[in-house]
């Protein structure tokens, strides 16, 4: 939940900067930029990844480009550390927590049922009050419109009592649904170039995703009104490209029949009161881009606008996207050139040491953190645990198949974590064991798969010391990047699953 929170945070700020500069930015860039860039924002709504711009920082010499590469810190436990069960620490039950991800999918499948609904009586509504158009002439316009936009495929012409204007609806079976009225053959035409400017560029999927991302951000209010600005600015693009080669004339006519649309449907509408208060704003700017006939330039907003969400980004705890490193180049030779790693721990306070600890649980044992306990403190005159900060998570269960510890260690600048359990589910290794481990390269697979790490990052792959496996349950493989850092990887035999990793950085 906290992932969501983030991310409907970071979506209603850049949401808040387009509502606020709409006049600004539809006059400026045109209607048309305007609804794309909202595509930019539902992304930064459901995308919860940042591109780390540290990972990217570059530094060159004569000969070579370095790129500072920052490798993904790992961890492990060592096999002297246990688990211990001190109820003297303080510890955080997330309750609260439960229940605010029970109401969240409450709600989420509230407001689901809520637009399955109206979309069902609508669909409902119009079966029963729709009939076929069997003006020959209003269909000699429509197929002739359709060969003028290189449309093929058959679109449906029917009317209904209930449409008060005129409306696309269909995905399988695209269908224009007229109100029952007559049409002067002209007006017909461009409003047919209208509806099946909608149908060509697929503005339906569009707004299915705007309405997808409503519905996840149900609890955020400001989704709605970014649901109703892109239905918005939907109709401004489509103003746009429908007058786009008219010229001043044929805008004025599109125009008349624009107003005359909005006319109609304030008059016969239940929703004339809607329209009264938004719709004088919203016609006078649909008829100021119809009348509009300059070119827009968008490219350098553009790049500003993505170059400040990424920027942006990198303030929320997303997951990084890892940076790729620069290599040298010969006619002949390509040479990879790896930076030391200089990471140095510092925790200053329990705090640090908890979102540390968080993240590599989250990280390497796919788990929720915020669904578990926290306990955590610093030892320092434990016989059995080093000088390091110990911070416990588990489950509120009896059980301690859920549980997990890491080890934050300063001083020795490492960091290990492990899961407890496993032991029944393993087998006991033997002599006969070991030899069949040491030939099966699959255990180097697996620990590099858990590492994460690309393999021209990899020095070498080892096992730790297979003999001291033995009577054991678990396998220590060991892990040697280019870049210094050193990782010991612990498996279960014989499904290879994690117990934990360390990793002891450069000094």
């Amino acid at each position: 939940m906290n992932i969501l929170f983030q991310l409907t945070l970071m979506g209603s700020i850049f949401s808040l900067i387009l509502i606020l500069l709409k006049p600004i930015l539809i006059k400026k860039y045109g209607g048309s930029w305007y609804y794309y860039i909202w595509i930019l924002v539902l992304f930064s709504f459901c995308f919860p990844y940042k591109l780390d711009l540290l990972n990217y920082v570059t530094f060159k010499t004569t000969d070579y480009n370095f790129t500072n590469t920052i490798t993904n810190n790992f961890i492990f436990i060592p096999k002297s550390i246990e688990f211990t069960n001190d109820n003297n620490v303080v510890s955080t039950f997330n309750f609260f927590d439960n229940i605010i991800l029970k109401l969240y999918f409450i709600g989420f499948l509230l407001f689901s049922i809520y637009y399955i609904i109206i979309y069902l009586r609508f669909k409902h509504k119009l079966k029963i009050c729709i009939n076929g158009v069997s003006k020959k002439e209003y269909l000699y316009s429509l197929e002739s419109v359709c060969n003028e936009m290189n449309i093929h495929r058959h679109i449906k012409l029917k009317e209904s009592k209930i449409v008060k204007s005129p409306i696309f609806t269909g995905i399988l079976k695209p269908t224009i649904i007229l109100p029952v009225k007559e049409f002067n053959i002209d007006e017909l035409k461009l409003i047919f170039k209208h509806e099946l400017t909608h149908y060509k560029r697929k503005d339906i999927f569009y707004k299915i995703l705007a309405l997808t991302v409503h519905i996840v951000h149900w609890f955020n209010p400001i989704t709605y009104i970014v649901l109703c600005n892109i239905n918005e600015a939907c109709e401004y693009s489509c103003d746009e490209t429908v007058t786009k080669y008219m010229d001043k004339y044929e805008r004025k006519k599109y125009g008349y029949m624009l107003l005359n649309q909005i006319e109609i449907s304030n008059k016969k509408s239940v929703f004339a009161v809607m329209f009264s208060k938004n719709g004088k704003e919203i016609l006078k700017r649909r008829v100021q881009i119809i009348m509009d006939n300059s070119k827009h330039k968008y490219f350098k907003i553009t790049a500003l606008f993505i170059f400040v969400l990424i920027l942006f980004s990198n303030f929320f705890n997303f997951k990084s996207i890892k940076a790729v490193n620069n290599t040298y180049k010969n006619d002949t030779v390509e040479e990879t050139i790896f930076e030391k790693n200089d990471t140095k721990i510092s925790v200053e306070n329990e705090e640090e040491a908890i979102n540390i600890s968080k993240e590599y649980i989250e990280k390497y044992f796919n788990v929720d953190t915020n669904s578990l306990s926290i306990s955590a403190g610093y030892n320092d005159e434990s016989s059995i645990q080093p000088n390091c900060w110990f911070v416990r998570l588990f489950a509120d269960t009896n059980e301690k198949t859920n549980d997990y510890a890491v080890w934050v260690m300063p001083n020795e600048n490492s960091i290990a974590a492990a899961t407890s359990g496993l032991y029944e589910k393993s087998e006991t290794i033997t002599e006969d064991i070991k030899n069949d481990i040491v030939s099966d390269e699959s255990w180097f697979e697996r620990a590099n798969d858990v590492l994460g790490v690309q393999k021209s990052y990899i020095k070498s792959t080892y096992f730790s010391n297979i003999d001291e496996n033995i009577n054991d349950k678990m396998v220590d493989v060991n892990v040697e990047l280019k870049d210094g850092l050193n990782y010991r990887v612990t498996l279960s035999y014989p499904d290879k699953y994690l117990k934990g990793v360390f990793c002891k950085f450069n000094n």
